[in-house]
């Protein structure tokens, strides 16, 4: 096998959003990276919608395979993609992010270029129509985001770890023990796995060209919204737990800082 071309397993966790999914195969499909060099692993987490027939009856050329399990949260299905790839490198997507052709190829050049790395690529969300103020301002927030991590000295923290669009070798992912799986909501496996990442000493990098389009299967709200900050609060949370001496850095420490008696209160009522 040519050294330059290393195989590649994609893993992409779902749950009931087979259109979705299917238009992310769609664009694997039209890769410039060799597809015989590319596998694809779809781990159906307790999906009810038809999304493991479709699997089995779409003609890819490149080889899909899916992994079923009873509903256990992307961290799990992650992990579970990861333990049977077979492929050097890991590409991890989200199953709403459609990649641009030549966005395996960067990440693989990017790898050959700085090994030891987690490659990081942008997905800035599409609208789709959605006008209203909150995708207009969480839109914003992504690109600016990505427009961050690009800056060639930009300082990485656990929250720049996103999991729609990365690469990670294999055996550094074995080695950091994958994603912690006790936490089942979206907005924390990946900054808990960002800690362990940056306490290990290994770096981040972006590859500007590893470019994916997030077509959101449903449109932001403010409940939405509400309820994916008071998800990413648990996790703090835990993380807080787990790595005590970060709990300084954390996001719910600006409570603890506050002028106001009654959030401070509630503060210390979050991580006890």
């Amino acid at each position: 096998m040519n050294p330059n071309m290393p195989t590649v397993s994609v893993i992409i966790p779902t749950h009931n959003r087979v259109n979705s999914l299917r238009r992310t195969l769609d664009a694997i499909c039209c890769q410039t990276y060799p597809l015989k060099n590319v596998d694809v692993l779809v781990v159906a987490d307790g999906c009810t919608d038809g999304t493991v027939e479709m699997i089995s009856s779409y003609n890819a050329p490149y080889i899909l395979g899916v992994i079923e399990q009873k509903r256990q949260g992307a961290a799990a299905a992650r992990n579970a993609g990861a333990a049977s790839a077979k492929g050097k490198l890991l590409l991890f997507f989200d199953d709403d992010v459609v990649p641009t052709t030549g966005l395996i190829n960067a990440h693989v050049s990017t790898h050959q270029y700085q090994p030891g790395k987690i490659v990081l690529g942008p997905y800035p969300p599409v609208l789709q129509g959605k006008t209203d103020f909150t995708n207009i301002q969480k839109r914003l927030w992504w690109i600016d985001r990505f427009q961050a991590i690009r800056q060639p000295h930009h300082r990485y923290t656990y929250r720049d770890m996103f999991c729609g669009n990365f690469s990670i070798e294999a055996d550094l992912f074995d080695r950091l023990g994958g994603f912690d799986s006790a936490i089942k909501n979206c907005g924390g496996e990946n900054y808990e796995f960002g800690v362990r990442i940056i306490k290990a000493g290994i770096l981040f990098t972006c590859a500007t060209e590893a470019l994916a389009y997030h077509y959101e299967h449903e449109t932001t709200n403010l409940d939405r919204l509400f309820r994916r900050y008071s998800q990413e609060g648990r996790a703090e949370v835990h993380i807080g737990r787990l790595h005590p001496d970060i709990i300084p850095a954390l996001g719910l420490t600006q409570f603890e800082a506050s002028n106001s008696r009654l959030e401070r209160i509630r503060f210390r009522l979050a991580l006890d």
